[in-house]
């Protein structure tokens, strides 16, 4: 039998299921070089390259803040910033899994890997093309492995929450 969920109900559940989403994905992030470098893929050193900055997150609340400043921002501002950024985007793909799940009632993987290669190939695609990122076509095969693998590691995670906060139902 089908219960009726709110629709704020469905968006605070799939926030929620996207902030554990985005911990998780950071754990796998900051780990998988390692691992990778275990197998024989080697990483590269340093930023990703002169035309993107380090941290994404960061350059959006620099450009943000600056932008309704007036005025430039110090680093500790930037890096806080750049936190709200990242878990506010990640809860705001929750919310859209959320909803999605709700209307289309998928089982959980299934829709967690959608889920999590449609955040990835928006990542690849709009990120560079705002110069917060360089595109996949010059990192090297690892880093875009390590980097679809992550939002994999975001999709099913964010699925597995959801559905655990919403007492196993598919909707």
């Amino acid at each position: 039998m089908a219960t009726y969920q709110s629709p704020l109900t469905v968006i605070a559940k799939g926030a929620l299921a996207g902030a554990a989403g985005t911990a998780v994905m950071g754990a796998f992030m900051e780990r998988a070089p390692q691992w990778l470098e275990r197998v024989g893929v080697r990483m590269p050193e340093g930023p990703p390259g002169p035309t993107a900055p380090d941290s994404p997150t960061e350059a959006v609340a620099e450009r943000l803040a600056e932008g309704v400043a007036k005025e430039p921002i110090d680093q500790q501002a930037k890096e806080t910033g750049g936190q709200a950024v990242h878990w506010t985007y990640g809860a705001a793909w929750g919310a859209f899994f959320g909803v999605m799940q709700s209307t289309l009632k998928l089982p959980h993987l299934v829709h967690g890997t959608a889920f999590g290669i449609l955040a990835g190939i928006v990542a690849d695609t709009v990120m560079p093309r705002l110069g917060l990122q360089v595109p996949p076509s010059r990192n090297p095969t690892g880093v875009n492995v390590m980097h679809m693998a992550g939002h994999l590691v975001f999709g099913w995670t964010t699925a597995m929450v959801y559905g655990i906060l919403n007492l196993g139902r598919r909707g």
